[in-house]
């Protein structure tokens, strides 16, 4: 019994040092912010009925000190975007600690049905998943895409510049599908035809890009640009026009000026 005592003495001594151990204290430092695996996590999955895609983000505590997270929480109300921290979904979470040099899994869930109108369920769907630390707040942006279409260049080149050419031929745009410019395209050396009935949405917004000398340049992304060897050719009627527009068509765009 003497020695059962005894042994209990030794583990509650040691089980006290451990706790006050001034490396277990958390950084309240607002310096000190966490690191992310991506800026933004992308749900790249097209979807052509409704379904679910998820995707993994990983933050990392840098520190020597373990960090405590105050909130964890998706930026807008109504979204389609869903987390899960520590096996807790939700679209938001509190108090969520990361020991010092550790890092912690985040599963983002988005839910996509492409057969809603482009009004509810629009080509790309952006949110942001929130991060405050210490009275600071660090953002990851959530990117989906909500209907089936053709993305040009790429659903990957947002802030980017595309150069679409075909040899001074003539290049014909006549899916079913809608078109969507995602970044900046430059037509060269081509002739584009858009029949009637062709559909082509430019996505804009604000693209940031850094060069390898860490400038950063920040300007309005998502434009057409036909150069003077190029030449757009629009064949759409009265009754079967061709669209061309931005692809913000949720109520709120449609009664922007």
């Amino acid at each position: 019994m003497r020695l059962f005592f005894g042994m209990l003495l030794l583990v509650s001594g040691a089980l006290l040092l451990v706790q006050c151990n001034p490396d277990d204290t958390f950084i309240t430092d607002p310096d000190a912010v966490l690191e992310f695996s991506v800026d933004t996590l992308r749900f790249d999955t097209s979807f052509t009925q409704l379904g679910s895609a998820t995707r993994t983000l990983k933050v990392f505590n840098r520190h020597s000190q373990p960090i405590r997270i105050s909130k964890i929480m998706v930026e807008s109300d109504d979204t389609r975007f869903r987390f899960n921290v520590d096996g807790i979904p939700g679209n938001e979470a509190e108090d969520i600690e990361i020991a010092a040099n550790d890092s912690l899994y985040i599963f983002g869930e988005v839910t996509i049905n492409p057969d809603e109108p482009l009004s509810i369920s629009p080509f790309v769907i952006n949110d942001a998943l929130l991060f405050e630390t210490n009275g600071n707040t660090q953002r990851v942006v959530l990117e989906a895409w909500g209907q089936n279409a053709n993305y040009i260049p790429s659903r990957f080149n947002k802030g980017g510049l595309a150069l679409l050419s075909c040899d001074f031929n003539e290049l014909v745009w006549d899916d079913p599908k809608p078109y969507v410019i995602y970044g900046m395209l430059l037509i060269d050396s081509c002739t584009l035809n858009l029949p009637a009935g062709a559909e082509v949405y430019v996505h804009g917004g604000i693209a940031r890009v850094e060069d390898d000398l860490g400038n950063l340049d920040i300007y309005n992304d998502g434009f057409i640009y036909v150069l003077p060897n190029a030449q757009l050719d629009i064949n759409g009627t009265l009754d079967d026009p061709v669209v061309i527009q931005g692809d913000r068509l949720e109520e709120p765009f449609q009664e922007a000026e």
